[in-house]
């Protein structure tokens, strides 16, 4: 049996649908994730353009299996529970399923706020050039629905800072590591900066390769970390001793 309290600052290796049951109402700040995105990687164990430039690691992993449209019934119908009143969902995903997400945030008392786009500034290359490159990726935040207030956290940090479109390469050399979909952590600190305060707790039930508990770490957040992956549970914990309190 998991118990609340050994939840906090902790990565569980587990089904996030089942876990997140022991969570305690009204108890997280913040949900950013990453779900995966059904998608079936090439076989390609790294991806090279003419110039050399090795881009992100695949892996031959079916994630096909995953129901998402299911899944995120079930999902917000448990952030729901679990998150505070002041709280957000900061959520990854590609454009074309922004309804998987959409209905069943409305239906589980969230409010779209704003849909922010990330851009690659090294998009990888089109190999087999019978498609446009993918230069962006979709972010949407979803909170808590008043009318006369403002009532989620929201930290305003410059007119010039807070646009809603964010430009970062695809990580590449050392700061990748292998995980097919790394987002990058400069990324991740500035979603959670803005949608968090210190001492917050950061839930991610998708951790994949660590980076939101690693950002927690660095901006002393809390946070909560699920994977089912027992490679990748690895690989956040390793990520986590080599990234000492700032």
């Amino acid at each position: 049996m998991i118990y609340p309290k050994d939840f906090i600052n902790k990565i569980i290796q587990g089904n996030c649908i089942d876990l997140l049951k022991h969570i305690p109402d009204n108890s997280i700040d913040l949900c950013l994730t990453d779900p995966p995105y059904d998608i079936d990687f090439s076989k390609y164990d790294t991806l090279t353009d003419k110039g050399g430039r090795k881009f992100h690691y695949t892996e031959k992993l079916k994630w096909n299996t995953i129901d998402l449209k299911k899944l995120s019934k079930i999902l917000f119908k448990e952030l729901d529970r679990i998150i505070k009143d002041n709280g957000s969902i900061i959520i990854f995903g590609p454009q074309e399923w922004g309804y998987y997400y959409y209905k069943p945030a409305i239906d589980n008392n969230f409010d779209l706020k704003c849909q922010l786009i990330w851009i690659k500034d090294n998009p990888i290359p089109q190999f087999r050039k019978k498609n446009y490159r993918s230069t962006h990726e979709n972010i949407v935040w979803f909170a808590r629905y008043k009318k006369d207030k403002c009532p989620f956290i929201f930290n305003f940090i410059s007119q010039a800072e807070m646009k809603n479109v964010f430009k970062t390469p695809i990580l590449q050399g050392k700061e990748r590591w292998d995980h097919p979909t790394q987002k990058p952590l400069s990324l991740i600190e500035k979603l959670i900066m803005v949608h968090s305060n210190k001492k917050n707790i950061v839930l991610d039930p998708f951790l994949g390769s660590g980076t939101t508990a690693v950002a927690c770490q660095n901006l002393h957040r809390n946070f909560i970390g699920i994977e089912s992956d027992l490679k990748y549970v690895k690989m956040a914990l390793e990520r986590l001793r080599q990234h000492p309190l700032i």
